[in-house]
């Protein structure tokens, strides 16, 4: 909990609050540190869930941008093709008919 601080040292710390601040204060000063404390990492969780949210905002953003794309792709391919033109006519279909003689039977 106090990372490298040994027991020692806390009753040490503990001692000299004591004689600095007197027993009467003493209760009052550990209050005190302990809303502190509490106040720290109700800031810190309230800190990481805003972090959290605005990176799931992003995400959905990104993820939002790219489902637009595909539904545009999807759209474009999901048109129907415009009629074939007589010149675009496939080799097995059959050619327009012309106005006036044909002049290859000539």
């Amino acid at each position: 909990m106090f990372g490298s601080i040994g027991g020692a040292e806390i009753v040490l710390i503990l001692g000299l609050a004591l004689l600095l601040f007197g027993p009467r204060r003493l209760p009052d000063i550990g209050r005190q540190i302990g809303r502190t404390l509490g106040e720290f990492r109700k800031a810190a969780s309230d800190f990481k869930q805003d972090l959290e949210r605005e990176v799931r905002t992003e995400e959905v953003r990104e993820t939002g941008g790219a489902l637009k794309a595909i539904d545009r792709e999807i759209d474009q391919n999901l048109q129907p093709a415009p009629p074939p033109r007589a010149a675009d006519a496939s080799p097995g279909t059959v050619p327009p008919v012309a106005d006036g003689p044909d002049k290859r039977e000539a």
